[in-house]
C-alpha cells in the first residue's frame, strides 16, 4: 500500500492521500481491531478472578500527603533524552 504523504503549507500538520479502496481497507482494520478488543473485554470480565465487582469499582480514595518528583528519560532511535 503506497502512500502519499506531504506537509500543508506551515510544516505543521502531515497530510496522507489515499485511495477509496485504501480508506475502506483501513476502516476494515479498524472495525476489526474494534470487535477484537471487545471480546477482549468481554471475556476479561466473564472472568471473576480478574473483574472488578460494582462495590470495588465504585470506591475512590483521595489521600493527601508530600508531593512525589517523578524522574524519567526516554530513549527513541539512538536519541536519549537527559534524566528529568
Amino acid at each position: 500500500m503506497q502512500q502519499n504523504i506531504s506537509e500543508d503549507a506551515q510544516g505543521d500538520d502531515m497530510v496522507i492521500d489515499l485511495t477509496a479502496t485504501q480508506i475502506a481497507h483501513k476502516g476494515l482494520e479498524f472495525k476489526r481491531s474494534l470487535m477484537v478488543l471487545t471480546e477482549f473485554l468481554r471475556g476479561h470480565k466473564a472472568r471473576p478472578r480478574y473483574a472488578l465487582d460494582a462495590a470495588k469499582a465504585q470506591i475512590v480514595s483521595v489521600s493527601e500527603g508530600n508531593p512525589l518528583t517523578i524522574k524519567f528519560q526516554w530513549f527513541a532511535r539512538g536519541i536519549t533524552s537527559a534524566v528529568g
